[in-house]
């Protein structure tokens, strides 16, 4: 039984990203809104999650950074504190992973790390992204 229990406790301390805990992230920023209106006007939605000590503490840093994303839909940022995580449509044909770069440059001096978990096109989630 202490064996059981020191392997049981042992394994608990680490901490694996999971399909749920991804599902969260998305469920967090998903807005039926912003994915209507990225189908409509053929763009891809982008979810990202954010880890690291200071991922929710980044979300005005996010929405300021989305200004400055080429063809990217400003308004359709959609942050979230816990889980953190946040998303955003963007032009179809904009590569995700450079938009991330200008999120991240945004964020620089603080312990966050992003990366891409889903895009959504065409209405539909695209696993792995790209």
């Amino acid at each position: 039984m202490a064996i059981a229990t020191a392997a049981a406790i042992g394994a608990s301390g680490v901490a694996h990203a999971c399909g749920v805990c991804i599902e969260d992230k998305i469920a967090a920023t998903y807005d039926h809104a912003v994915i209507r209106d990225a189908i409509a006007s053929h763009r891809q939605v982008i979810f990202v999650a954010l880890d690291g000590r200071d991922g929710a503490l980044v979300g005005e840093r996010i929405v300021s950074a989305a200004r400055r994303v080429p063809g990217m839909q400003q308004a359709s940022v959609r942050y979230a504190a816990a889980p953190p995580a946040f998303s955003f449509a963007l032009a179809r044909n904009a590569a995700p992973d450079k938009a991330l770069a200008t999120f991240q440059t945004a964020v620089k001096g603080m312990d966050v790390q992003m990366r891409v978990i889903r895009v959504m096109r065409d209405g539909a989630l695209v696993h792995p992204p790209g």
